[in-house]
């Protein structure tokens, strides 16, 4: 759906960073054999993928960086941040269309999740 404001912006930026985040933990723990708390979503993410396959995790990068910029939405103090996420996605800051802005971050979670969906077939396999 198109975004048309800066508050619609944050919002499909907050669900999305719940959805690039919301990794099954437990199995990830499972299928690593890692049982430190420290070790969080992304780190056991990093370990899984990393046993399975030993090309670049792009889809990794990617949430990472969706996940930055989530953390910068609505109201961040650190703008350089921001601002270094955003250029690494392709979006100039500050955002003029948030819709087009949108787009770019909805596309590159899609091929994120192509990307890890490959290597998992590969390791299924």
């Amino acid at each position: 759906r198109a975004i048309d404001n800066q508050e619609q912006f944050s919002y499909a930026i907050a669900t999305l960073g719940n959805l690039v985040n919301d990794l099954n933990v437990d199995l990830l723990r499972k299928v690593t054999g890692n049982k430190d708390k420290d070790i969080k979503s992304f780190g056991l993410l990093e370990q899984f993928l990393n046993m399975i396959d030993n090309t670049p995790n792009e889809s990794l990068e990617t949430f990472k960086t969706l996940n930055r910029i989530r953390q910068g939405f609505p109201i961040h103090t650190d703008k350089t941040e921001i601002i270094k996420n955003l250029k690494a996605v392709g979006i100039d800051y500050p955002i003029e269309n948030h819709n087009d802005a949108w787009q770019v971050l909805i596309e590159k979670y899609k091929n994120g999740l192509i990307d890890l969906l490959k290597k998992i077939k590969k390791y299924a396999a």
